[in-house]
């Protein structure tokens, strides 16, 4: 019966323990009152639904129009959201030596930035579908998830890059390892051109016509790259 009670009060002290460590997904930094700066399109209804999720994260989120965007919108801001929903050309490369950490979900932003090639045939775009594969569960921006993994609830644009450079892929297309939609660059690793990027760069396969379909899962791999990309500074 001793051994039985021991066995028993290890479980708990082990149970004990565990919840107390941190898990995968447990932000780095405090993000209340965080500064994001959102970068869209006029009248985008899925804009409007990722920057409540974003402000319930904690981020004071300041919205700024595409066309009205430059470089120096960014200064005061401790990242910049840059949705897909934007004509890329008006976002271009000004942001492409700026200090503050960017996660982008337009694919041809990255060509711009230097991460891919700029085929958009071929090294950035959009694959039909709801579902992506994790490739590195063990990086911060997996949330914590593995495997083939359902980001929509029914099928829909999934943005994607081929990125190169020093650039890390955590998640793929599910049918093609090659097209990553879920990627991030370290401060000061390199870019294409050998070039060390002065912050924290992140991609992500969000399309904010199918943001209404977005699932749990999805949503946590938003928050990982929000809060990976500001915890770098």
């Amino acid at each position: 019966m001793k051994k039985v009670l021991l066995v028993i009060a290890v479980v708990i002290a082990m149970a004990a323990i565990a919840a107390c460590q941190p898990s995968k997904t447990e932000p780095t930094v405090k993000l209340e009152g965080k500064k994001l700066l959102y970068v869209e399109k006029a009248s985008s209804g899925g804009d409007f639904l990722t920057v409540s999720r974003i402000k319930k994260m904690g981020f004071e989120v300041t919205e700024i129009f595409d066309g009205e965007f430059t470089t120096e919108s960014a200064d005061g801001f401790d990242v910049v959201f840059v949705s897909s929903s934007i004509s890329s050309g008006k976002v271009g490369t000004k942001l492409y030596n700026s200090p503050v950490p960017v996660v982008y979900a337009e694919p041809q932003n990255i060509s711009d930035i230097d991460l891919a090639g700029w085929d958009d045939t071929v090294d950035n775009g959009t694959v039909n579908g709801k579902t992506i594969k994790i490739k590195d569960a063990n990086h911060p921006l997996a949330a914590g998830l593995n495997g083939n993994i359902d980001v929509y609830k029914s099928e829909g644009a999934i943005g994607f890059a081929i990125p190169g450079g020093e650039a890390q892929i955590i998640a793929t297309a599910s049918d093609d390892e090659k097209k990553a939609v879920l990627f991030a660059l370290e401060k000061g690793g390199k870019n294409l051109n050998n070039h060390p990027v002065p912050a924290r760069q992140v991609f992500i396969y969000l399309d904010p016509d199918n943001v209404v379909y977005h699932t749990d899962d999805g949503w946590k791999l938003l928050e990982a790259a929000l809060t990976w990309a500001v915890s770098g500074n």
